[in-house]
C-alpha cells in the first residue's frame, strides 16, 4: 500500500468530501466511503420523507384533491367536446350485434355533448375515444 494513502478511517457524508480526499484514500477503500455517502443520503431522504408525512401531509393533499375534483372534469369535457373536430381523437362505439352473438365495434362521430350520467334514461352508448394526436391534445389541455 502506498504510504501516502491511508486505510479506511471514517465516514464521508457526501461525494465532495471523498473527491477532496482522493489523494489520501487507498483505492481499496473507495467503495466503503461511497457506501457511507449512499447510507447518509438514504438516511437523510427517509428522514425528510418521514418529516413530511408527520406534519399534516394529508391535509395539504386534500387541497390538491379538491382542486383536481373541481377543475379536471370540466377541462376534460371541454377537450372531449371538440375532440374529433380538432383531430385529436376518433371514436368507436361498441354495441350488440344483430348478425351474430356478442358485440360489434364500429367507427362513429365523436359526441359533441357530454350528458350528465344522472340525466341518462336507458343505457348510454359505449363510446371509446381513441387518441390520435397526443402532442396537440396535451398542448390544448394545458392551455385551457
Amino acid at each position: 500500500m502506498d504510504p501516502k494513502r491511508t486505510a479506511y478511517t471514517g465516514r464521508s457524508e457526501n461525494l465532495d468530501q471523498i473527491q477532496s480526499a482522493t489523494a489520501n484514500i487507498s483505492e481499496h477503500y473507495f467503495d466503503k466511503y461511497i457506501v457511507d455517502v449512499e447510507a447518509t443520503t438514504l438516511g437523510s431522504s427517509l428522514s425528510k420523507y418521514s418529516d413530511i408525512f408527520s406534519k399534516g401531509y394529508d391535509a395539504k393533499f386534500a387541497v390538491y384533491e379538491r382542486v383536481v375534483r373541481e377543475k379536471v372534469p370540466s377541462q376534460l369535457d371541454s377537450c372531449v367536446r371538440g375532440a374529433q373536430k380538432l383531430g385529436n381523437f376518433w371514436c368507436e362505439e361498441t354495441r350488440g350485434s344483430r348478425c351474430k352473438s356478442g358485440k360489434a365495434t364500429k367507427m362513429v362521430d365523436c359526441p359533441t355533448d357530454i350528458p350528465d350520467a344522472a340525466s341518462q334514461s336507458g343505457s348510454a352508448p359505449n363510446i371509446t375515444y381513441v387518441l390520435t394526436n397526443p402532442d396537440n391534445f396535451y398542448k390544448e389541455l394545458v392551455e385551457i
